[in-house]
């Protein structure tokens, strides 16, 4: 992925979502909303918005690179990190080279996390049993580099698509499509098809489908009642 923006608000806000438009989003409500923020897109927020903050813009050589592969993210910035990695990794932090740059961050909406630990990106990615983060000071040539390993569709970890309680060996039967549905039914129990359709973005049909696989496979059930109707997760 390559852009070259007019500036660095341009950069950042057309580079972010398309960095993170591939990183897997498991339903979730809160209320009767959907919530799309996941740690592992806060921890990418926080792993660009780093390498932007701490980059030595003085340097007659070298340039803040963001780079999305099949299996992994890097983002690259020029000059060496302030502290010993170890020390990074404990959860040590220095002050942004660029404190301008890290205000008008927080103006626009991402500071809340700006300059945090790196303990937290850690965490995030231990979470989703995606590998573990590489931070790296590469003297040679005056850059640092974060690698996130990102697992892509054919090696993603089951917990991605599916809820903890259901074996791997069902996720090889039902697609994702069909899981979301199951996943919607199980946060939210006793609703009804028109609205699983709504909150999914699917036609009625499409749901009534997929509720006929998953009561087929004996993972929900409907409860024909006007107090308790709807499905229901078992």
């Amino acid at each position: 992925m390559t852009y070259t923006p007019n500036n660095l608000y341009q950069f950042f806000s057309r580079v972010l979502p398309k960095v993170t438009a591939d990183l897997p989003r498991p339903f979730r409500m809160e209320g009767v909303q959907r919530v799309d923020d996941t740690p592992q897109h806060k921890a990418v927020r926080e792993a660009f918005t780093n390498a932007i903050i701490h980059s030595d813009l003085l340097m007659d050589a070298g340039i803040l690179r963001v780079e999305k592969h099949n299996d992994k993210l890097c983002f690259r910035n020029p000059g060496l990190l302030k502290l010993p990695v170890e020390m990074i990794y404990e959860g040590g932090n220095s002050m942004a080279r660029n404190p301008k740059i890290q205000n008008m961050l927080r103006m626009i909406g991402y500071g809340e996390n700006v300059g945090s630990g790196f303990p937290t990106i850690i965490s995030a990615w231990k979470d989703a049993h995606w590998g573990e983060p590489e931070l790296k000071n590469k003297f040679e040539i005056d850059e640092v580099e974060l690698v996130l390993p990102v697992p892509n569709n054919r090696n993603r970890h089951a917990s991605d698509t599916i809820n903890d309680g259901l074996n791997d060996g069902l996720n090889d039967r039902l697609n994702d499509s069909v899981m979301t549905t199951y996943n919607i039914i199980s946060s939210n129990p006793g609703i009804q098809g028109k609205d699983i359709a709504d909150i999914s973005r699917k036609s009625i049909p499409t749901i009534d489908r997929h509720i006929a696989i998953l009561i087929k496979e004996g993972l929900i059930e409907h409860r024909d009642s006007k107090k308790t109707g709807g499905y229901y997760a078992k």
